[in-house]
């Protein structure tokens, strides 16, 4: 569902919800809700969409009975990239807490397999280390990996994006924008054998010095840009993460740690190096706190490195790709280059 079509939504069954529900709230459960319409309906900024979903998470603690409240959060998570199994799980659930015969229970169900597409999509466009919000006006970069690619004067958090590769994208859905972006992806990649070469134009609007101004810049995203082996994970991924590679390597970060921006250069550089023996991914243990709680992450950043299912090691602190390079030797074999490969006939 677009964030156009959820606040129309919100607009026309907020008073509805709060009067009629099969399940009773308390008032503090309705202030939430309240709370975060009001914030999804006005939202300019990414303040205010973390906002509503904390308005909306209190909801659903508050009242873990009440399906609307996890209809709204999950609709609201469903405009982000990086959330979609997350969104899937709340409307999942207020699928599971509302009556069976709820006129929208179709749509919904429908949107849960459509979230499931847009998650493979989301994985062919290669953004990986960039996370994205549809606000009501447009689209914008919530997030950036701590040292992913997309630093170093690329993408930057708070960026609106108004074009790609000379097409406005204003007015599109994620799902439409996934697909301009895989289109001009793909246009750079006919020639994959060296990062070197053509890029395309991201023009976005960014905030000026000060914050009371905006200017428009236009960004070139070249092929090294989609290099990154390095993906992006969420709470619900993990098990199958762990079960579907002989071998998988996680690093746990947050925003704004020095440490983590170290590390995860060197993740990202040995994922790119072993692409076939090993595969890598990032978790932002702000985002999915549940993998950490169960993993008992403490310290961020923290490797673990799993063999067929089993933790083999754990390292926490900055690690660098010589440390990483010698843990997977001895866990999962010596490094073979391509070339190397080739020769051998491997």
């Amino acid at each position: 569902m677009s964030i156009k079509r959820l606040i129309l939504g919100m607009v026309g069954v907020a008073v509805f919800t709060l009067l009629y529900a099969g399940t009773e709230i308390s008032q503090e459960a309705q202030h939430h809700l309240k709370t975060g319409i009001e914030m999804i309906k006005n939202a300019k900024t990414l303040d205010d969409y973390d906002s509503a979903i904390l308005e909306f998470e209190q909801v659903t603690r508050l009242a873990p009975d009440y399906a609307d409240g996890y209809y709204y959060l999950g609709e609201t998570l469903a405009s982000t990239k990086g959330k979609s199994f997350r969104a899937m799980k709340n409307l999942t659930k207020y699928l599971e807490l509302s009556p069976s015969d709820s006129s929208d229970r179709a749509e919904i169900s429908d949107e849960i397999v459509k979230l499931k597409a847009v998650r493979e999509k989301e994985r062919k466009t290669e953004l990986n280390g960039l996370e994205l919000v549809h606000l009501a006006d447009g689209i914008y970069v919530r997030n950036v990996v701590e040292g992913s690619s997309f630093l170093g004067g690329r993408l930057r958090k708070g960026d609106k994006i108004i074009s790609v590769a000379g097409q406005s994208v204003q007015g599109m859905d994620m799902d439409q924008f996934y697909e301009v972006i895989y289109n001009a992806k793909e246009e750079l990649k006919i020639n994959r054998r060296t990062r070197e070469g053509p890029s395309f134009i991201v023009e976005v609007v960014r905030a000026a010095y000060g914050e009371k101004a905006t200017e428009t810049y236009s960004i070139n995203l070249n092929k090294e840009t989609f290099f990154s082996e390095l993906y992006d994970l969420e709470d619900d991924e993990f098990a199958g993460a762990v079960a579907d590679n002989e071998a998988a390597l996680f690093i746990f970060w947050k925003p704004k740690c020095g440490e983590c921006s170290q590390t995860i250069p060197a993740v990202e550089t040995i994922a790119v190096q072993r692409k076939g023996q090993i595969k890598a991914y990032s978790i932002n243990v702000a985002e999915n706190p549940e993998t950490a709680q169960k993993l008992q992450i403490r310290n961020v950043p923290t490797v673990l490195l799993y063999v067929k299912g089993n933790r083999v090691e754990r390292l926490e602190g900055i690690v660098t790709k010589e440390r990483l390079g010698d843990v997977l030797n001895s866990a999962v074999g010596a490094f073979v280059p391509a070339s190397s490969a080739k020769a051998s006939g491997r």
